[in-house]
């Protein structure tokens, strides 16, 4: 799970910054005669922090220790059938014994396509949730860079030494935390797609 979460966390980063860049591009063009005006966003302190980041955690755990409870269960029931399985090899005809152990191995493919889909409906629900809080930094800071002139805006991340005042993360933080102070994690059924609602 962790592996899969440092690759969504990769991935909305990688998508911020080429959001982040745009920002202003079109006045920088108009404005090559001059130094350009940059601001800076702690993209990860954003993701980390904001009421809407945090409003996620309790969500995304609850649905893991339902996961894993899950897989507990199927885990244990398939430990059992197989015990059985066996126990009945020696009573049963090959052809019977056969029979028994075709539908256990297809109730194990089928529990194993189950927990993949309900693990690909969290790791999709939680990365389409941090979209949404993504999309509300990147409309802050182009907000911002609108009204004090920026030209560009960048991850703090991309920067190696900056001023102090060219940080711009607790006013994107603060605007974030009052236009979405929380994102409800949706799951979508199998044949649905459902996008997170913001929780206003």
């Amino acid at each position: 799970m962790r592996s899969d979460n440092a690759f969504c966390r990769s991935a909305i980063l990688l998508g911020i910054a080429a959001a982040v860049l745009s920002i202003g591009a079109s006045s920088f063009a108009t404005a090559q005669d001059r130094l350009p005006s940059i601001g800076i966003v702690d993209v990860q302190k954003i993701l980390r922090d904001s009421q809407a980041s945090r409003s996620l955690r309790p969500q995304i755990e609850k649905l893991r220790q339902n996961y894993q409870t899950s897989v507990r269960k199927r885990e244990t029931e398939l430990r059992k059938a197989s015990q059985e399985l066996q126990r009945q090899r020696a009573i049963l005809s090959s052809q019977a014994f056969a029979k028994r152990r075709n539908d256990y191995e297809e109730m194990a493919r089928k529990a194993q396509v189950d927990f993949q889909q309900r693990k690909r409906r969290i790791d999709n629900a939680y990365g389409a949730a941090m979209r949404v809080i993504q999309k509300s930094m990147v409309v802050a800071a182009a907000k911002i860079a609108e009204e004090r002139n920026f030209d560009i805006v960048l991850p703090k991340s991309l920067v190696l030494l900056a001023d102090q005042k060219l940080d711009i993360t607790g006013e994107v933080l603060r605007r974030i935390d009052e236009s979405l102070p929380s994102v409800k994690l949706e799951t979508a059924k199998p044949a649905e797609s459902k996008a997170p609602r913001s929780t206003n």
